[in-house]
């Protein structure tokens, strides 16, 4: 890692009112280190994947995602199929990925874990769907996939309610009529 773009969620996770200040905390351990960091707050989920493709085409060579499940998510979008590497500083509610990696949960501690980690690749699954409006879409997922009810059911509760429910636990694919077939969701 020589030049990094971290990109959070300032309105994401636990801790919101010190979120400037952990973020601020990482970075300076990068920055001691030696690594170049920008740092920039997600505009919308929506934009974190053209956000994420600009720092990699402006030759960023890690791309942090300082944040929960979702920030991570989020840049995964614009991560997938390039060279950069991914570190996560988890910052959000339940960081099921980062502890499903073993990542310290501690800002400091994470970003120092950063500074000698040795980049692996990982599975990464792809739905394709249609939108709303009948569009087809498709969207990269690491920990776990929802369709179906589960997925309304989570795109409907509030964080709170998610972060109850969810503590520690990632949800499981929820799909009684379809069927996860080489990285694709089709219906029986």
């Amino acid at each position: 890692m020589r030049k990094a773009a971290l990109f959070y969620n300032p309105l994401s996770g636990r801790r919101k009112k010190h979120r400037v200040k952990d973020v601020e905390a990482a970075v300076a351990i990068l920055r001691a280190a030696g690594i170049e960091v920008e740092v920039a707050p997600t505009k919308a989920a929506s934009d974190a994947a053209a956000q994420v493709r600009m720092a990699i085409r402006d030759g960023f060579d890690t791309i942090i995602a300082c944040g929960g499940d979702g920030t991570v998510h989020d840049v995964l979008q614009g991560l997938v199929g390039t060279d950069a590497a991914l570190g996560i500083i988890p910052l959000g509610t339940a960081n099921a990925m980062a502890h499903d990696l073993r990542l310290p949960i501690s800002c400091e501690r994470a970003a120092r874990a950063l500074l000698t980690a040795t980049p692996k690749r990982i599975a990464v699954g792809k739905i394709e769907y249609r939108d709303f409006n009948n569009n087809p879409n498709s969207r990269y997922f690491t920990v776990a996939a929802g369709v179906g009810v589960d997925a309304h059911l989570f795109y409907k509760l509030n964080r709170l309610i998610k972060g109850l429910l969810h503590q520690g636990n990632a949800p499981v694919v929820d799909a009684p009529d379809a069927l996860l077939r080489g990285g694709v969701l089709e219906k029986w």
